[in-house]
C-alpha cells in the first residue's frame, strides 16, 4: 500500500496527482481493499494491534493529501478561501468512490485515473 510512498515531485499538486494515481492502480488491482479498509471488519479480524495499524494507514494517507494541499495553498496554487480540509475530503472521496464503484461492479465505464485527477486538478488549481 505504501510502496513508492511518498511520491516525489517539487509541485505539491503534481505530487498529490502521483499519489492519486498510485492509489487508483492499487484499488484496480485489489478491488476489495476499499471495502475492507473502510469497514471495521479488517480491524476486528486483526485485533487491537491490527486495528491500530489500519487506523495509521488511513491517517498516513489523509495526512499526505492534506500536507500537499496546505503546501499548494501556501504557494498560491489554490484559489483563496478554499478549505484544504474540504479539498482533502474531495480527494479521498474520489478515490473511495472509484474503488467502491469498481469493487461493486456498478457497470460504470473503466475509470482513467489520469482523467479523474486532471478534472480534480482543474477544479482546485488557481488559474
Amino acid at each position: 500500500m505504501f510502496e513508492g510512498f511518498p511520491p516525489q515531485h517539487p509541485d505539491p499538486l503534481e505530487r498529490l496527482g502521483l499519489f492519486f494515481h498510485q492509489r487508483l492502480v492499487l484499488v484496480e488491482a485489489n478491488p476489495a481493499i476499499v471495502r475492507l479498509a473502510m469497514s471495521d471488519q479488517l480491524a476486528q479480524a486483526a485485533g487491537g494491534l491490527g486495528a491500530e495499524r489500519v487506523a495509521e494507514w488511513k491517517a498516513r494517507s489523509a495526512d499526505f493529501i492534506r500536507s500537499c494541499l496546505v503546501e499548494a495553498q501556501a504557494a498560491g496554487s489554490l484559489p483563496s478561501g478554499v478549505s484544504t480540509g474540504a479539498l482533502c475530503l474531495v480527494v479521498m472521496g474520489s478515490i473511495l468512490s472509484i474503488g467502491v464503484a469498481g469493487s461493486l461492479s456498478m457497470g460504470a465505464d473503466k475509470t482513467d485515473p489520469a482523467e479523474v485527477w486532471a478534472t480534480l486538478k482543474a477544479l482546485i488549481r488557481r488559474s
